[in-house]
């Protein structure tokens, strides 16, 4: 069983670290280099206008997805990975999937189109 909590339980977690790591590294890095940063997307023709307001944002929206990976990472009673659960005898399976709601999910089904 020791396998199956590396698999379905450490990698999962050690990704979502090391995305926290480079999201926050990527947001610290242009915050720091923001003249540069901004003197960059000055360059470019079609964001030359928004330069100064997408130096801003960009670094924001990483560490906003950062910090949604530290949710991410924590642990959640009940939650599956991949499509696997593991139940009380330790025993790993695989979920089936009911694929008529999800078609019954869709756009074309719920707005009437068909």
């Amino acid at each position: 069983m020791i396998r199956s909590k590396i698999v379905y339980e450490d990698v999962p977690k050690t990704n979502s670290i090391l995305f926290i790591l480079l999201f926050v590294y990527t947001a610290t890095s242009k915050s720091i280099g923001f003249t540069h940063f901004n003197t960059q997307l000055e360059g470019f023709s079609i964001i030359g206008d928004y330069a100064t307001w997408v130096t801003w944002s960009v670094p924001i929206v990483q560490l906003v997805i950062a910090i949604t990976f530290s949710f991410a990472a924590k642990d959640v009673e009940g939650a599956s990975m991949n499509g696997y659960y593991e139940d009380s005898s330790g025993t790993i399976h695989q979920e089936t999937v009911d694929y008529s709601e999800i078609a019954s999910l869709s756009f074309v089904h719920t707005h009437g189109y068909y």
